[in-house]
């Protein structure tokens, strides 16, 4: 089974056309989620990679039913290698 594209700026699969982020012409952007990215641009451009580990720490935990220091951990692991927050 084929692994579906994972959102480079939060992590999540997209797994469904709709959940893929779009460009300002309404195609399909296979880089970004629906929740990232929207018309072309991100839909909180000013928000950072902390600020990103935190709210995927918090899906983490209750998605793996983990305690919030492990749930951040987790994160940590893959927030950071995706292509949005790459430093460079």
């Amino acid at each position: 089974m084929p692994v579906p594209p994972m959102c480079q700026s939060c992590g999540l699969p997209m797994e469904i056309a709709s959940e893929h982020g779009t460009e300002p012409d309404g195609s399909l952007n296979f880089e970004y989620c629906c929740h990232c990215y929207r018309k072309g641009r991100f839909i909180e451009p000013n928000l950072t990679v902390d600020d990103m580990l935190q709210r995927m720490a918090g899906i983490v935990q209750t998605e793996m039913f983990l305690p919030p220091k492990k749930a951040l951990d987790v994160a940590r692991t893959f927030v950071p290698q995706l292509k949005r927050w790459q430093r460079g």
